[in-house]
């Protein structure tokens, strides 16, 4: 990928990123351990037998904040890691959308640009799975997000 191309990247996903990166390292310093860059993503593994581990990740193997993956010790890294790098390209794709919603808010309203920004990737994972709701899917594994990620980890 061209520098410009991975820049721009990083400007539409810059509200996204920061919360990301800022969440990845206070769970490395209370909870995790493995604090990483891989090819422009923040990665952290949690501590095997950490307080979140034994609580919120029961269930889960990673999460994706932007540009910032976190991953349970117990998780199968190759497929998880496949998984969670889709959720970083959603962010990307949904990043941009809401710089230049943003940006045409802009003219209207400084704290709209700013909101549609910072808020579109999780607005559109919200709604997508509102969708698979109205769809009468479950929230998360009708999620068309969830589904693309499974889609490209079990290959």
């Amino acid at each position: 990928m061209k520098p410009w191309y991975r820049a721009l990247l990083y400007v539409g996903t810059f509200p996204t990123d920061l919360v990301g990166w800022l969440t990845m390292v206070l769970v490395r310093a209370l909870w995790g351990h493995d604090l990483k860059w891989v090819d422009g993503v923040l990665f952290v593994r949690l501590k095997k037998d950490s307080w979140f581990e034994r609580t919120f990740y029961t269930r889960w193997a990673g999460t994706a904040i932007g540009h910032a993956v976190m991953l349970s010790d117990r998780s199968s890294t190759d497929v998880t890691v496949k998984h969670e790098l889709v959720h970083v390209e959603q962010v990307e794709a949904n990043g941009l959308l809401g710089l230049l919603c943003g940006a045409a808010a802009a003219p209207a309203s400084w704290w709209l640009a700013f909101a549609l920004w910072s808020l579109m990737p999780a607005l559109a994972y919200v709604l997508a799975g509102c969708a698979a709701l109205l769809r009468g899917e479950s929230y998360y594994r009708g999620n068309h997000n969830e589904e693309a990620a499974r889609a490209v980890a079990n290959d």
